[in-house]
Parts: C-alpha cells; structure tokens; sequence
C-alpha cells in the first residue's frame, strides 16, 4: 500500500476553525464599528487603538487619555468632542469633522489628515509633528 499521499495529508498544518466571536468592542454602551451613534460618549482613556472609527458620530464625546494609535477615523464627526491627552499617533483622520475639538495636549504625530475640517479647534501643546495635513481646514 502507498501511504504517502496520508502522510502528506497529515504532515499539513492544521486548520484553525475561526471561534465566531467577531462581535465589536462595546465601551460604556458605545459599539465601536464603523457608521455608529455614540455623540456624547463617555470614551475616556479608553484603548480604542487600531480600531475602526469610520463614520462615527462621536461629537461632544469624551475620548481624553484615549489611546487612538493607528485607528481609522476617516469621514468621523467629532465635533465639540473632548480629546485631551488623547494618543492618536498614526491614525487616519481622513475628511473628519473635527470643528471646535479639544486636543490640547494630545499626540497627533504622523496623523493622516487629507481633508479634515478642524475650523475652532484647539491644538494648545498638541504635537502634530509629521502630520498630513494636505487641503484640510484649520482656522481659530
């Protein structure tokens, strides 16, 4: 009897079945997942790092100390939302509504922010070194 073709067959790595549990991250009742209604949100220091923010509606959340590290907050409104301290390094704030936002203090480093409205927002001791910020909108 020939019994490479089995051995071949069971010398294969095995398969690992995925467990179903895709559910989003829910923090204080937010569901964290691209489209969401959270305005308002109590978001703070939160770890929200590479998740996807995507079309949110976070405005007037609370993401102070938030740790938001290479997130996707593309076409995201965070309007009047309160930043303070927030880590945002790396993340994608591509065309967001950041009107009269609150970064003071906050880490935008290497942010990429094509686009974004930012008119009235504070940026008081924030560091924005590396940033992308090619046809946003920032005034104040």
């Amino acid at each position: 009897m020939n019994y490479l073709p089995l051995l071949l067959l069971l010398s294969l790595p095995l398969a690992h079945a995925d467990d179903g549990d895709d559910a989003p991250l829910v923090v204080n009742g937010c569901t964290i997942a691209e489209h969401s209604q959270c305005p308002g949100a109590n978001l703070k220091g939160a770890n929200l790092s590479n998740q996807d923010l995507s079309r949110m509606n976070l405005a007037g959340a609370d993401l102070r100390d938030a740790d938001l590290r290479h997130a996707n907050l593309d076409l995201a409104n965070l309007e009047k939302a309160r930043l303070q301290g927030a880590n945002l390094t790396r993340a994608s704030l591509q065309q967001s509504n950041l009107r009269l936002a609150d970064f003071t203090g906050a880490t935008l480093m290497a942010i990429q922010g094509w686009g974004l409205f930012a008119q009235g927002a504070q940026f008081e001791n924030a560091n924005l070194s590396a940033a992308y910020l090619q046809f946003a909108r920032l005034s104040g």
